[in-house]
């Protein structure tokens, strides 16, 4: 009989009212990269309750070889309901761009060429601020045949998704 033990190290930002997550991190092997993973909108992800969408990305970047992720919104309100972007978000975001603890940036947030208007204009300003800061391994999420961005959620990524080089 073998019997394994793993600690994993959750941490999740939220503003007071808790209708707003700004940050996930998850780490499960310290001694490995990690990942800056960048996608559409939160979810409830505190360390207990998690999302599908969560789950794909540790399933996924494990199984990648990595030891952890810290995931990072364009839209922080949970509720999905409102039509601006949080100005701490933002901030939260851009800081987290310019650190070095990251092996890496994954963009997961689909095609943002159907995006409403606030929301592709804050993916193009996320894009942007990727290319200023020259960061090298800028990635996203593919099958090996799809080109576009795709979300970890797709059908054709969800069970085994590849990392591809994104050129900006």
């Amino acid at each position: 009989m073998v019997e394994t033990t793993n600690t994993i190290q959750c941490k999740s930002l939220w503003d007071e009212s808790r209708q707003n997550r700004f940050l996930f991190e998850k780490v499960w092997d310290s001694k490995k990269d990690r990942l800056l993973v960048i996608s559409k909108s939160a979810g409830i992800d505190d360390g207990v309750e998690q999302t599908v969408t969560q789950l794909i990305i540790t399933n996924n970047l494990s199984e990648l070889g990595y030891g952890g992720f810290t995931l990072c919104n364009l839209v922080s309100d949970l509720s999905g309901k409102s039509k601006k972007i949080n100005s701490e978000n933002s901030k939260l975001l851009s800081e987290l761009l310019k650190s070095k603890d990251f092996s890496g940036i994954v963009i997961c947030w689909g095609s943002h060429d159907k995006f409403p208007d606030y929301l592709k204009q804050e993916a193009e300003k996320v894009l942007e601020a990727i290319k200023k800061i020259k960061k090298e391994n800028v990635f996203r999420i593919t099958d090996g045949v799809t080109t576009g961005f795709c979300h970890p959620l797709s059908p054709r990524v969800r069970n085994n998704f590849l990392l591809a080089k994104v050129q900006l």
